[in-house]
């Protein structure tokens, strides 16, 4: 039974070579003997190279395993300092937006104010135009009370003097008295209605106000938020690491040296049977 152990080297293998091409020399039987020992050695070298070319094989597949492993291993780490920086930029695009955001909310809130100030002082100017008129209305009726009592005694002041009522004396002197209350009354009336005019134009002026400050800070807001999604539309993505290439199998140590075990074995018996036949 031949053998296999590791103290196996070149220096056997060029015998086992020098063996084979002994077999071309000599004649007859030893040469025949000789040149199937040397075909038989020759086959038994070239199992051990195929065998040491699959280890080889081997060695080099885990050496760039794992210089792959290390190159994957350093890639994550730089993609975990770069995520954290994308991180930080991404919170601080955020707070950014949210500031924008906050400014959009606080121009809303302006704009409700403005709208709800307007509307209230539009109320009051009402209210004291409503206020203004009813005033004049009152004065209006006191005044011409008050034409109707001095006509009054009027009238009893000329039958005490003993002046016909009729007469054209005592008709002009009424007729003026009656004409000077209705100018009062008239005056009275109007100046109520002009205060009036003004405190509705007021409220009309404030109300105008109000709904354009309303219009502006709603746009404000807009603004504010249309700027707050550009912010935050530049957010970095994240980046993912390679993957790995795939965990080391030593191919070359389990099945590249079974199959040159396997093509070595069925050399070697081929040849160890042509040996023995020519014996």
């Amino acid at each position: 039974m031949i053998t296999y152990s590791s103290s196996y080297n070149a220096a056997n293998t060029l015998d086992l070579r020098d063996a084979a091409n002994y077999g071309n020399y000599g004649s007859g039987a030893a040469k025949s003997s000789m040149g199937s020992y040397g075909m038989y050695a020759g086959a038994i070298s070239s199992t051990v190279l195929g065998i040491q070319d699959s280890i080889n094989s081997s060695k080099l597949a885990k050496m760039q395993y794992q210089l792959s492993a290390r190159q994957h291993s350093f890639a994550l780490e730089q993609n975990t300092w770069q995520n954290g920086m994308i991180d930080l930029q991404r919170k601080s695009i955020g707070i950014q937006g949210e500031q924008a955001r906050m400014a959009g909310r606080s121009a809303m809130v302006e704009a409700k104010l403005h709208e709800a100030l307007a509307r209230i002082n539009a109320r009051l100017a009402e209210s004291a135009a409503q206020g203004a008129l009813h005033s004049g209305q009152r004065q209006e009726q006191a005044k011409r009370l008050e034409t109707a009592a001095f006509k009054a005694k009027q009238r009893v002041s000329i039958a005490a003097n003993g002046i016909d009522l009729s007469s054209e004396t005592a008709v002009g002197v009424l007729t003026s008295t009656d004409m000077i209350g209705e100018i009062d009354a008239n005056t009275i009336s109007a100046n109520a209605i002009r205060a009036a005019w003004g405190y509705r134009t007021e409220g009309v002026n404030s109300m105008t106000a109000g709904l354009m400050a309303g219009a502006n800070g709603r746009m404000s807001a807009a603004n504010a938020n249309a700027n707050a999604a550009a912010i935050e539309s530049g957010k970095p993505s994240y980046v993912t690491a390679p993957l790995a290439s795939a965990p080391f199998k030593p191919a070359g140590s389990s099945q590249g040296i079974s199959n040159a075990l396997l093509r070595g074995a069925t050399q070697v018996a081929a040849t160890y049977y042509q040996y023995n036949r020519g014996r």
